[in-house]
């Protein structure tokens, strides 16, 4: 598994996609890209979680839109 900025920016709002990471590190280096991409392009207006199964070397990450609703 590679996670990029480049790949985490064709997230849309509500898309959870899993990838087998080869390494620990690999599940830890998916936080923080993560986090990064969230805090560099804000115009984007989503922020992800991220979730990781050790067990099975899997790390879930979602898409979370930031901009309010208009009701």
């Amino acid at each position: 598994m590679k996670l990029t900025t480049e790949r985490l920016l064709q997230f849309q709002p509500g898309e959870k996609v899993t990838f087998k990471a080869d390494h620990p590190k690999e599940m830890a280096n998916a936080r923080s890209t993560a986090s990064y991409t969230a805090l560099t392009y804000p115009e984007r207006g989503i922020r992800f979680s991220v979730h990781f199964d050790r067990p099975k070397m899997e790390v879930t990450i979602e898409a979370i839109s930031t901009k309010s609703k208009k009701k």
